[in-house]
């Protein structure tokens, strides 16, 4: 019986803990689309593109300002969004990697305080 709750405590509970972990590390990979994110990082903001037609070179001018004013835009905001999901991503981590540690030490923990308590009831402290 002990030994069925140390593996649970020691192996079980923290290896499902760290596949939650990964599983929702994932999950924010796919909610924030970081992949596409990176590969369309300095694409079009929704395929927002003029074409170059035969004209002046005022037009050609001005066709290539608006396509790379479109092109700062798309970059600006996409990188804002994975700014967002690294920092999200960070938190997560951290919060997660403090609960399974916590987890691990809680045993321990809680043996420590209560040998603590007794010893002070014992004293009379």
């Amino acid at each position: 019986m002990y030994t069925d709750y140390i593996r649970w405590q020691f192996i079980l509970a923290p290896r499902w803990l760290a596949q939650l972990a990964f599983n929702e590390m994932q999950a924010l990979l796919h909610l924030f689309s970081v992949p596409l994110m990176f590969r369309t990082l300095l694409a079009h903001w929704h395929k927002d593109a003029v074409a170059y037609r035969p004209g002046t070179l005022g037009n050609y001018a001005m066709t290539f300002a608006w396509n790379m004013i479109s092109r700062g835009i798309g970059f600006c905001i996409r990188v804002v969004i994975l700014a967002v999901w690294l920092s999200v991503e960070m938190v997560y981590g951290t919060v997660a990697s403090v609960i399974l540690i916590f987890f691990i030490l809680s045993p321990l923990l809680i043996i420590i305080t209560a040998a603590t308590g007794a010893v002070m009831l014992v004293v009379g402290i």
